[in-house]
């Protein structure tokens, strides 16, 4: 069961395992923008994935994050992800932060290029 429609009732705050992604290629933003608010063509290919069957296996898997939201009623609804979310599972699957930062990790990757350096 979804709970949590939002004011304007379009929009829920979790998104159902139930609901299928007719598979598709990975689509990139035609305006090379990354939307906040994305379907699951344009979410694989932030994440970088070819296809939507790919996303959704990846998801069963742990690999990728869930939907954040679903849109739309009846038979045209629809999970969507929002891009904040994306970043951050991203972040975390690499040891840094949404901006960037990698807290203590820093030191060892500059340790490691030094290294990298002396050996060349």
């Amino acid at each position: 069961m979804i709970e949590g429609v939002s004011p304007a009732g379009r929009r829920r705050s979790h998104a159902s395992a139930a609901l299928r992604v007719i598979n598709r290629p990975a689509r990139f933003p035609e305006h090379g923008v990354w939307p906040f608010e994305m379907r699951a063509d344009v979410a694989a290919a932030f994440l970088d994935f070819r296809t939507t069957r790919e996303l959704m296996a990846a998801i069963v898997e742990g690999d990728a994050p869930k939907a954040t939201a679903v849109r739309g009623e009846g038979k045209s609804r629809e999970p969507v992800w929002h891009v904040d979310s994306l970043k951050e599972f991203l972040a975390k699957r690499h040891g840094t932060s949404v901006d960037g930062k990698t807290g203590g990790r820093l030191r060892d990757v500059i340790a490691g290029h030094a290294a990298f350096s002396r050996n060349r």
